[in-house]
């Protein structure tokens, strides 16, 4: 079969290479080689059936008119790629075409893949307003004690305060007045033996003592007076002037202010002379109407009242520390000689010398509530207020009487010396003091055991003890 291009001849000079089956083949391409200077190769597509071989290119020539487009041949060996050309300008944008249908099915859901790593912090927002105040909650349990700090560094030391005025060496000291011998033994608590005598007035007759001054006073009947005595150094500090036989004595240790019974007063002279216990000076006077006799004296420091024994009329006269005025009598049995007084439970006994009882005053209504038996012709009456037990000397039957105070009755009788009439009570040792006039000696009784432990010889006739504890 015959080329069929091979007739017409390209205008451009374009060089038609065929290939036929011809021994032609050969010579046509050697001159095909020999004419390449830049012209166009332009191939005949090959006839069907036949492989086209690749030829080298020849000069371009101008290009002839189109001529008829042959038979697809088979496809032929890649050429060498060219160069990349520029790129061309971006073309319009389509229109947007229709949605497609959605996919029904949809596909599983992966594995998950791993954790990518965490992102900055981001800045820290504005506070935001403060909230309500919620309702306070329970209060926790107490957490356990911490340690104990160190011990801080000792401060610098500060200037020296002035001297304090000098204690007192007498405690557990009882001062016992010997009414013949005109003088007060000091027995030392401890030791059960005296270690001072000390001179006062004529027949010393009552001894108390204020435990907050350190001060004992004693009155002396015959000389009308009273003495002061330091308890520091077992001295005579002051005298003072008393009313007509001033027998007995009593010290309100809330007031400092001290008070004598005067036995031999008349109806318009001093029955109570009170004494400051500051300036030892008289700072007032009392009348008891009519011709009483007064014997013994006792003050309650938590009421600031004063109680009078009235020997003669058989009453007690109530006195007011602050006024120093009388105001009111209290009815008691024979003979009221001797006051003690319970300050702690406000109670005030009498012993009544001649009805050989014990009334028992309260001290807030100021009547008798009960009428305690004793010994015959009781005298000093002593009050241990740590005990409540209190202790009454009976002289002709040489015995002390105790009585519970919270029953008010009998608990003990306690043989002791002849003729006892003085008693004295330490209640921080629980010991018990009472002086025998015809023995002259004083028996100490341990209140535990409601026993005598010991005898302690004293001066002429002792009458009256007081115990500073």
């Amino acid at each position: 079969m015959s080329c069929p291009v091979r007739k017409k001849r390209c205008k451009k000079k374009t060089v038609i290479v065929c290939h036929p089956k011809e021994k032609k083949k050969k010579r046509r391409l050697q001159v095909i080689r020999k004419k390449v200077i830049k012209k166009a190769v332009r191939v005949c597509p090959p006839l069907e059936g036949q492989q086209l071989l690749q030829g080298l290119a020849g000069a371009i020539a101008e290009a002839g008119p189109e001529g008829l487009v042959g038979a697809l041949g088979p496809q032929g060996l890649a050429g060498l790629a060219g160069a990349i050309g520029a790129i061309g300008p971006q073309g319009i944008a389509g229109a947007i075409g229709p949605q497609g249908v959605a996919e029904l099915l949809v596909g599983a859901i992966g594995a998950l893949g791993p954790e990518g790593l965490a992102g900055l912090a981001g800045a820290i927002g504005a506070a935001g307003p403060a909230g309500p105040k919620g309702e306070t909650g329970p209060i926790g349990p107490t957490g356990p004690t911490g340690p104990t700090g160190p011990t801080g560094p000792t401060g610098s030391t500060g200037p020296q305060g002035e001297a304090g005025p000098a204690g007192s060496q007498s405690i557990n000291r009882i001062y016992v007045a010997n009414f013949n011998s005109n003088d007060v033994s000091v027995i030392d608590g401890a030791t059960n033996a005296v270690i001072a005598t000390i001179p006062v007035g004529v027949n010393p007759a009552g001894v108390d003592v204020d435990r907050l001054t350190g001060r004992i006073y004693v009155a002396n009947r015959a000389s009308d007076n009273v003495s002061v005595i330091d308890g520091e150094s077992n001295t005579v500090i002051a005298t003072v002037p008393a009313g007509d036989e001033a027998g007995d004595v009593g010290v309100n240790i809330a007031t400092n202010a001290i008070y004598t019974a005067n036995f031999n007063s008349l109806d318009l002279t001093e029955d109570v002379t009170v004494i400051s216990g500051l300036t030892n000076t008289v700072i007032d006077t009392i009348i008891i109407p009519g011709l009483n006799l007064s014997t013994g004296i006792g003050a309650n420091p938590s009421t600031n009242l004063i109680y009078v024994a009235n020997f003669n009329f058989d009453t007690v006269s109530v006195i007011d520390g602050e006024t120093n005025t009388l105001i009111t009598t209290i009815p008691v049995q024979v003979n009221p000689f001797r006051i003690g007084v319970n300050p702690d439970t406000n109670r005030i006994y009498v012993s009544n010398f001649t009805s050989n009882t014990v009334s028992v005053i309260n001290g807030l209504t100021n009547t008798v509530i009960a009428t305690v038996p004793v010994g015959t012709t009781p005298a000093e009456v002593g009050v241990n207020t740590f005990t409540n037990a209190i202790y009454v000397a009976n002289r002709d039957t040489d015995n002390v009487s105790v009585i519970d105070g919270l029953t008010n009755t009998l608990i003990a009788t306690i043989p002791v010396g002849t003729n006892p009439n003085g008693v004295g009570v330490n209640p921080l040792t629980s010991r018990i003091y009472v002086s025998n006039q015809d023995d002259n000696t004083v028996s100490v009784i341990d209140g535990d055991t409601n026993t005598v432990i010991a005898t302690v010889p004293v001066g002429a006739r002792p009458f009256a003890v007081g115990v500073y504890p």
